[in-house]
């Protein structure tokens, strides 16, 4: 286990590189960044550790995109009632979401034909509900042939899962930025609802992290008595209360 002391925005930056990736369009990264910021932040203050529920690699270049992006952002954070909000992100939503990142517990309908299965995200309850996902987007069998689908072994066979719907979606991020040419503040304001975006240049200059496996924030997020998720497919899986998230999720040619 590595329990340490980092600079925060270098802490974002690793955060980015492993949610997303250079392969995403710029203003992306910066929406990943600020989201991640917001998040980290929200349970720095909540704990004093800003590491966890989030994926994280200390393998990323100073010249490259994601660490730019986190540079480019430094400070920015969303606030909603003069706090920051926790700032849930998934893989993908196939354009449903909930009402705002805050509405953790409940989901809107979204035309499937069944109501939306989303659980709570307090301590015990039960996380299996939260990640299902009925293939929404018009893929009967999550048969994509672009992008294979997230499994998710659940009672007793094998399910396919896209994301919980609440907050940003890093794929739509990467649609609004990379087809539509939506800058960052305006993807934000998008997907998380009254809020705004502040800069606090001198938040938490140096995060405490605490990790299990060489600064690897996603280190052993799915152990045998929770839900099993195949290696290296993107998507979300839940970890008890906190959300985890594939990284690798491709590029702006790739979008699914």
């Amino acid at each position: 286990m590595f329990t340490g002391f980092m600079d925060f925005d270098e802490y974002i930056a690793g955060v980015v590189a492993a949610e997303m990736g250079d392969t995403f369009p710029f203003e992306a990264l910066k929406v990943q960044a600020v989201a991640s910021r917001t998040y980290a932040l929200d349970r720095f203050e909540r704990s004093g550790t800003a590491s966890g529920g989030q994926a994280y690699t200390a393998f990323f270049s100073e010249l490259g995109e994601s660490h730019t992006a986190a540079r480019n952002t430094t400070g920015g954070v969303l606030i909603h009632d003069d706090a920051p909000p926790t700032a849930f992100f998934s893989a993908r939503c196939n354009g449903d979401l909930t009402l705002d990142s805050e509405d953790g517990l409940s989901c809107v309908p979204n035309g499937c034909g069944n109501p939306c299965t989303v659980g709570g995200l307090l301590p015990g309850a039960d996380p299996l509900p939260y990640v299902r996902s009925r293939p929404c987007s018009g893929h009967v069998s999550c048969s994509l042939t672009t992008e294979p689908c997230c499994s998710v072994f659940a009672d007793d066979r094998t399910q396919n899962i896209f994301g919980h719907g609440v907050g940003m979606c890093q794929r739509g991020a990467q649609e609004f930025a990379c087809r539509d040419g939506i800058g960052f503040t305006d993807i934000l304001t998008g997907f998380y609802t009254d809020v705004v975006i502040v800069n606090r240049p001198g938040v938490a200059p140096s995060a405490r992290v605490v990790t299990t496996s060489s600064l690897n924030a996603r280190a052993e997020p799915c152990a045998a008595n929770r839900v099993v998720v195949a290696a290296n497919t993107p998507g979300t899986v839940m970890d008890g209360p906190r959300i985890e998230h594939c990284p690798q999720l491709g590029s702006c040619a790739g979008a699914g």
